[in-house]
């Protein structure tokens, strides 16, 4: 039995203190939740907490060794990207993923695709809500809200 399972059990039969409701909520709320999803070439490995999301992705080196990129994504930003897909395109209708940088970012497509750190926390905040079934993203560019 999980810790929800038996939250909800001990809440059913009155057998709860509400401190000890109080430290079980603030447990569950602090415990990460660990998501992997194999895609194409490598896998991306999502850590959800409270506030943010880890994305962990392997990169293979020019030696032949896999080095792991880790990318720290908040979650408001996270709402924010999602947000901004939602108020472009209607229920499975495709836009260019240009486009919805542009319209996030409030800058030219030039200048996210040349600032390497800020377009590559792009595809993946992209990635982590394709994982999570929010939308389709082809990496022809295309993005597609399910």
């Amino acid at each position: 039995m999980n810790k929800i399972e038996d939250l909800v059990r001990r809440l059913n039969n009155n057998s709860i203190s509400l401190t000890e409701v109080k430290y079980i909520l603030s447990e569950l709320l602090n415990e990460k939740v660990t998501i992997k999803s194999k895609k194409g070439k490598g896998d991306l490995i999502l850590t959800e907490y409270v506030s943010k999301i880890i994305a962990r992705k392997p990169q293979k080196q020019d030696n032949g060794e896999i080095k792991w990129l880790t990318y720290e994504i908040d979650r408001k930003e996270l709402d924010r990207l999602l947000f901004t897909i939602r108020e472009m395109i209607p229920k499975d209708c495709i836009i260019k993923s240009l486009k919805l940088a542009e319209s996030f970012y409030k800058d030219t497509w030039k200048n996210i695709f040349s600032n390497r750190k800020r377009h590559n926390k792009f595809t993946i905040m992209l990635n982590i809500l394709e994982v999570k079934g929010l939308i389709v993203y082809k990496r022809s560019g295309k993005v597609i809200l399910i």
